[in-house]
C-alpha cells in the first residue's frame, strides 16, 4: 500500500473505534504493535499486505479488489485529428 492511503487509513480506524478497540487491543490480536497501528491509521508507513490481512481479519473486513472503469481518452488535439479528404465532384 503506498503513503498516505487515508482511505484505507480510514476504513480501518472506523471498524476498529466502531469496536471500541482500542489500537493496543488490535495490536495484540492481529500480532502487530500500538505504534504499528497508530502509523498506519495515520498513514506514516507503507502498509505491507501482511498487516492489512492480519488487521482485516481481526475486524471482519473483506478485502477485495475492484476494477476501476478506463480513464476517458484525452481529447484529440488539432494536430492529432485525422485530415479527412473531400470526395471530388
Amino acid at each position: 500500500m503506498g503513503r498516505g492511503d487515508s482511505r484505507i487509513a480510514r476504513v480501518l480506524r472506523e471498524a476498529r473505534t466502531g469496536q471500541g478497540l482500542s489500537q493496543r487491543e488490535l495490536g495484540q490480536r492481529s500480532g502487530l504493535t500500538q505504534a504499528q497501528i497508530s502509523r498506519i491509521e495515520n498513514g506514516e508507513v507503507d502498509l505491507r499486505l501482511s498487516s492489512l490481512i492480519a488487521m482485516a481479519n481481526v475486524l471482519g473486513l473483506d478485502l477485495g479488489l475492484t476494477p476501476r472503469p478506463p480513464a476517458p481518452d484525452p481529447p484529440a488535439t488539432q494536430e492529432e485529428k485525422p485530415k479527412t479528404r473531400r470526395k471530388p465532384r
